[in-house]
């Protein structure tokens, strides 16, 4: 027993210990946070293999005459099933938040506003393409929605949350036109589509 008075020095040596003990067990807490702790990585030391790797992919993927686009989605779809995803979407948010807007920018700049006029009669081959891409594009999510696998799951949701996803569109036909692939029509009928499609899916 402590209260034994033969016991006095381990009284003592708990009394120093005590505080020691304290003290590094905050230590150990605040470089716990911080990502610091010895032998392991730090927060950034930490994703820097993540950031190579889609950086090498979307090299890999231009070098096999891709779009950078195909390596660095390919990337994400790794990264995505490991256990740091919340970490990188945390530190890549920042880059994206500037980015993300820039990119949109540049697309609208692109698109010739006034070929979406029905009443001029050289738009009319643009708007029926565009309406062709907008009921393809419904029906091909919807359709791909109700082939999904498992019990209980609701189809009819899974295809109309598919809708919307034309960001990859927007990328590949910016790079076609810069590259001269596609024409400035084609172009712009994409757009609508995408456009068309984000607004349309929430209501459904």
């Amino acid at each position: 027993m402590l209260t034994d008075p033969k016991n006095g020095w381990l009284r003592e040596l708990v009394k120093k210990e005590k505080p020691r003990s304290l003290a590094l067990q905050g230590a150990s807490r605040q470089n716990s946070e911080s990502g610091s702790v010895s032998g392991e990585p730090s927060f950034w030391q930490d994703r820097i293999p993540h950031r190579d790797l889609a950086f090498a992919m979307a090299l890999l993927a231009q070098a096999l005459g891709t779009a950078m686009i195909v390596g660095a989605f390919t990337a994400g779809i790794i990264l995505a099933r490991t256990d740091k995803r919340e970490d990188i979407d945390t530190t890549l948010k920042p880059i994206s938040d500037i980015f993300v807007p820039i990119f949109f920018v540049m697309v609208g700049t692109k698109v010739q506003l006034g070929a979406y006029n029905p009443l001029v009669t050289e738009n009319r081959a643009m708007l029926g393409l565009a309406a062709a891409l907008i009921l393809l594009a419904i029906l091909g999510k919807v359709v791909s929605g109700w082939a999904v696998w498992g019990r209980g799951l609701n189809r009819w949701a899974i295809g109309v949350g598919m809708i919307p996803r034309g960001e990859v569109g927007l990328i590949f036909a910016q790079i076609g036109l810069a590259a001269g692939v596609i024409a400035a029509p084609l172009y712009t009928a994409v757009v609508g589509m995408v456009v068309v499609t984000t607004f349309l899916a929430p209501p459904l």
